[in-house]
């Protein structure tokens, strides 16, 4: 029984994991919220930012109520995910005069910090800025 009970916390976990749907919510690291935001849920999934794009995307994270850190995840890779680096990326970043997009282009983000939930992947597949955007 302690087997099956495993292997079902492991499996919703694997699918809350590939769920993810890009339904990130504005708003900035730190900035009046209470709590932390890092730390995966039960310790298995994790929210990541996978860029598919051709520019660098900036994350946030804060695992241990300390402070946030940030990185560039380079185009081509990914950043979190608990089978990835073990990371709990909490936010990423669509710099002064860009837009990112996920979903085939559907879904847009302008320039402003989103958060990213634990149970989600963002992927970003496109990232355009006019002439002064970063």
């Amino acid at each position: 029984m302690r087997f099956l009970a495993k292997t079902l916390v492991v499996t919703t976990a694997m699918v809350l994991a590939g769920a993810g749907s890009a339904s990130a919510v504005t708003a900035e690291p730190g900035a009046g919220k209470a709590g932390v935001y890092g730390g995966c849920f039960l310790g298995l999934v994790c929210g990541a930012l996978d860029n598919r794009t051709s520019r660098p995307v900036y994350v946030a994270w804060s695992d241990d109520g300390s402070g946030y850190t940030y990185a560039w995840v380079a185009p081509g890779t990914k950043k979190g995910g608990r089978w990835n680096d073990g990371i709990d990326v909490d936010f990423f970043s669509v710099g002064p005069g860009c837009k990112a997009t996920t979903n085939r282009w559907i879904t847009w983000f302008d320039p402003g910090w989103y958060k990213i939930t634990d149970d989600e992947t963002v992927a970003l597949n496109g990232y355009v800025c006019d002439g002064a955007g970063g």
